[in-house]
């Protein structure tokens, strides 16, 4: 299944979209580059619309539902508060408009706009639901064109999703193409990777070590590889409510996720103490 301009057509097209898309695309990055206030707005419906139960056939199917924890950090992502919080905090104001710097030397005052990277492929891993949506998200943000390689595992809630925002805002149909590659179609991705100014890969050392072998010189690869993440314990405001919540998360993302945490670390050099944090802390676990 592929997605492009808004469309859907069979993979007997595929030979057909890829000779056209370097064409479409150049003539859709010479246009006035995407508002960041028409992704916002669209995204926050598709949030809204998930909320209200619009996709709870393809999250059943995929064993998950709008009130799964992972399903509602989602939609939340999704909120205008939340997407416009993301992009003052690591974009500040001034996305798409020129504004003056300074340098400390003394030099003359340059005028500066930060604008779209291009054309970015996301390769999106299969642990995490809802992340090719939410990686495809970021890149609109910014005003990119966007080629999305989905997971096996996806199960067709990304292309449903996406022709959701589509009907919600027609005008982003020409920054999304979504192909239901296998990973194992190096070629393919070869030719997708071509086109890019940009490649973001989500996955382990393997994945990443294979997206740079194809990907063209000069292009960015921007990597969400496997990271460990974890709690540092140094005291508690209330004990029994914050190990609960620990316990919680470690089972519900099964340690998984770059943001699970994997390892505790207590603030103590007495073995003791470390004990008894284990004999206080196992009983979360083996209660949830």
């Amino acid at each position: 299944m592929i997605l492009a301009k808004g469309k859907l057509y069979g993979e007997e097209e595929r030979e057909v979209l890829l000779a056209r898309l370097e064409d479409e695309i150049n003539e859709t990055r010479v246009r006035a580059p995407l508002r960041s206030e028409t992704v916002i707005a669209a995204l926050d419906a598709l949030g809204r619309h998930i909320e209200n139960g619009q996709f709870d056939a393809q999250l059943a199917a995929l064993g998950l539902s709008r009130r799964t924890d992972a399903v509602r950090t989602a939609t939340a992502m999704l909120r205008r508060e939340n997407l416009e919080y993301r992009l003052h905090m690591e974009l500040g104001m001034h996305l798409g408009s020129e504004y003056p710097l300074t340098p400390p030397n003394g030099s003359a005052r340059r005028i500066c706009r930060a604008v779209p990277l291009g054309t970015v492929l996301h390769i999106a891993a299969g642990n995490a639901d809802g992340l090719p949506v939410l990686s495809l998200a970021e890149g609109l943000l910014t005003g990119n064109i966007n080629l999305l390689k989905l997971p096996q595992a996806d199960g067709g809630l990304s292309v449903e999703a996406v022709r959701c925002m589509l009907e919600i805002e027609p005008e982003l149909a020409d920054y999304i193409y979504i192909f239901d590659t296998p990973s194992s179609d190096v070629v393919t991705l070869q030719r997708l990777a071509a086109l890019c100014d940009g490649i973001i890969t989500w996955g382990g050392d393997a994945a990443i070590e294979a997206v740079r072998r194809f990907a063209p010189v000069g292009a960015k690869l921007i990597e969400w590889g496997h990271r460990l993440s974890f709690a540092y314990i140094s005291g508690y405001g209330d004990e029994q409510l914050e190990l609960r919540a620990l316990a919680e998360h470690i089972i519900q993302t099964k340690q998984l996720l770059c943001s699970s945490c994997q390892t505790i670390f207590l603030d103590t050099e007495d073995m003791e103490q470390v004990y008894a944090f284990c004999e206080k802390f196992l009983p979360y676990l083996g209660n949830l």
